[in-house]
């Protein structure tokens, strides 16, 4: 994993260890793509079930260091019920930023550590 993921999500175990918040961490993997092997991590709040992401290296935001994003479920449903592929729904025109949504770390955070209550 990418050095700059690992110190962020080691900060995120530990502030949602903090607040009793169960936090899944993921590196994704990329059969496909090995090139993107260790640069994209999930983060799933085990208690509400909103999904996070973040990447190093993404080519849409090259002056970030890191990106992070939240995956709207909501959206994704509507879209996958729609006839869009999982793929198309990323990268189709006009629906950038509705279901993968690039927000800051503290808006990534936010999200992450609420406990559902």
């Amino acid at each position: 994993m990418d050095r700059k993921l690992e110190r962020a999500a080691d900060e995120l175990i530990e502030l949602a260890y903090d607040a009793g918040i169960d936090l899944l961490v993921e590196e994704a993997d990329f059969e496909e793509e090995p090139y993107k092997q260790g640069k994209v991590v999930f983060v799933l709040n085990e208690q509400t079930g909103q999904i996070g992401c973040m990447s190093v290296d993404v080519r849409e935001f090259p002056d970030s260091e890191i990106c992070f994003f939240i995956l709207e479920m909501a959206q994704y449903k509507y879209f996958i019920q729609e006839g869009f592929e999982p793929e198309d729904i990323v990268t189709a025109e006009g629906l950038e930023n509705r279901v993968f949504k690039h927000v800051t770390k503290n808006e990534l955070w936010d999200r992450m550590l609420k406990d559902g209550n």
